[in-house]
């Protein structure tokens, strides 16, 4: 609903596309779930949770509000895939990556921060934080390292279906 509003009065931009497409996936994959504990009280409540964590991340406008909903998203999805899978492997493979992505999504937005002065979202004169979050971004998708890491498949094919939707969609 906010999507088609953003639609209506800002126009139709980049933003309001990928809105629309992330509010699509978190609808379908709640309507989804209505039905889907599988006898797991906790499962939705992490679920929201999780998608609590999507939302503060796309609604952010500085970096730290970008991190609280990161690792909203991150632990919650652990304890989901801890719950879900039946070996414990596979939740600490998607912890650690998660962790690991994290640690160059804060290098890349200090970095920033040194040549702004500023943790909101500017326009920065230098590539380096860009690369440097790129390689965050990256590590959390499973491309990197170097297209190699099978932990992404592993940790979204243990989690519950729900919780994969929004893992692999968003």
């Amino acid at each position: 609903l906010l999507s088609g509003y953003a639609i209506i009065y800002t126009g139709l931009n980049t933003m309001t596309f990928f809105y629309l497409i992330s509010s699509l996936v978190i609808i379908i994959s709640s309507w989804y779930s209505i039905n889907y504990d599988k006898g797991n009280k906790w499962l939705a409540p992490l679920f929201a949770s999780s998608i609590l964590g999507v939302i503060i991340i796309l609604l952010s406008y500085n970096s730290l509000q970008f991190l609280a909903g990161w690792e909203i998203m991150s632990l919650s999805g652990y304890v989901m895939i801890g719950l879900h899978s039946k070996k414990a492997n596979h939740a600490f493979l998607f912890s650690a990556f998660s962790e690991i992505s994290t640690v160059f999504l804060v290098a890349g937005m200090v970095y920033s921060y040194i040549f702004t002065g500023t943790f909101n979202f500017v326009p920065i004169p230098n590539t380096i934080p860009l690369i440097l979050v790129s390689v965050g971004f990256f590590i959390k998708m499973g491309l990197l390292p170097f297209m190699i890491a099978d932990w992404e498949p592993l940790a979204v094919y243990s989690s519950p279906s729900n919780a994969a939707a929004i893992f692999s969609a968003l």
